[in-house]
């Protein structure tokens, strides 16, 4: 991700990188992003996450601050399938459902809340 970063940064100083993982995936997206600094995260635009574990705890083992996670999760949209083992796991909070117009209400998905409260 970093050497990405870099080189959008020379290459296309504007644009932005958007994320994307599924199950394990989701771990090493959220923790990749963990790992940037405040000036490397601001070229990450979007992360969209599906049917992985709460990665929370992971995130406070790293030695993130709840002020770090905060700002990481400002880009995230968690999605899991309540259905799903492995997408609910370390799950001790709220999931809402999501609006009646979304295309993923059709696979019984619910967005979950990356930061809680």
């Amino acid at each position: 991700m970093k050497t990405k970063i870099a080189e959008m940064r020379e290459k296309a100083p504007q644009a932005t990188m958007d994320i994307t993982g599924h199950s394990l995936g989701t771990i090493v997206s959220a923790q990749g992003v963990a790992g940037l600094t405040d000036e490397e995260l601001e070229k990450i635009g979007k992360v969209v996450l599906f049917d992985g574990p709460d990665t929370t705890k992971s995130l406070k083992k790293m030695g993130l601050s709840d002020e770090k996670i905060k700002k990481i999760s400002e880009k995230i949209e968690y999605y899991v399938n309540p259905f799903d083992v492995v997408g609910m796991l370390n799950r001790e909070h709220t999931i809402t459902k999501l609006p009646e117009e979304s295309i993923m209400n059709n696979y019984t998905y619910y967005k979950y809340f990356f930061l809680h409260s």
